[in-house]
């Protein structure tokens, strides 16, 4: 026996209905209250890891402005993005004139290098400060007592509180502690002297 096919007209597709009708979910109702409309882009944006893309995907969108603004940038040094403009430019380390030495300062042949310029300053100890050879005090012990006066070298100055005379009476004098006098004393190569 041979199955019969139905030949009743197929339903009409989607786009032979006329305009498609809102297909979004309805709640429940009471008995003579209107249908209330879920929302689903309130549902879908309250979910935490679709806030996390969403704020993630702003990060990336700024992130790739920055690589757009830098790759537009012409020229030696180091780049600088401006976060407010999205601009970049170069930049080149400089020092103030006289006080600071910049070496490489735009990066090109290596790392930029800056150095304190030398004041001219012979290193050694002058009144209880001790320089090197840049002019930077490495060390201070401006008052002494006579016992911890150090070695000292010529020119060398400082300051004792215990001296047995005062500067007038010992001047040129090595100094004699355990007294209450307080006097420069200065090194001529030799020892201490008051003066």
């Amino acid at each position: 026996m041979v199955d019969q096919v139905s030949t009743s007209p197929l339903p009409p597709v989607p786009s032979q209905q006329g305009p498609l009708q809102d297909t979004q979910p309805q709640l429940p109702k009471r008995k003579g209250e209107e249908t209330p409309q879920l929302d689903l882009r309130k549902v879908f944006f309250n979910v935490p890891w679709i806030q996390w893309f969403v704020a993630l995907r702003e990060k990336v969108n700024l992130l790739n402005a920055s690589v757009a603004a830098i790759s537009e940038v012409l020229g030696d040094g180091i780049v600088s993005v401006d976060e407010t403009t999205g601009e970049a430019f170069t930049r080149t380390i400089t020092g103030t004139a006289g006080e600071i030495n910049v070496a490489d300062g735009d990066g090109v042949a290596g790392n930029p290098t800056i150095s304190i310029i030398a004041t001219g300053i012979t290193p050694g100890s002058y009144h209880g400060i001790t320089f090197d050879a840049d002019g930077r005090a490495t060390a201070v012990n401006v008052v002494y007592t006579v016992a911890t006066l150090p070695a000292g070298a010529n020119g060398n100055t400082a300051f004792v509180t215990d001296s047995t005379v005062a500067i007038a009476a010992g001047l040129g004098l090595a100094p004699v502690g355990g007294g209450a006098f307080g006097v420069p004393v200065f090194h001529d190569g030799a020892g201490w002297k008051i003066g």
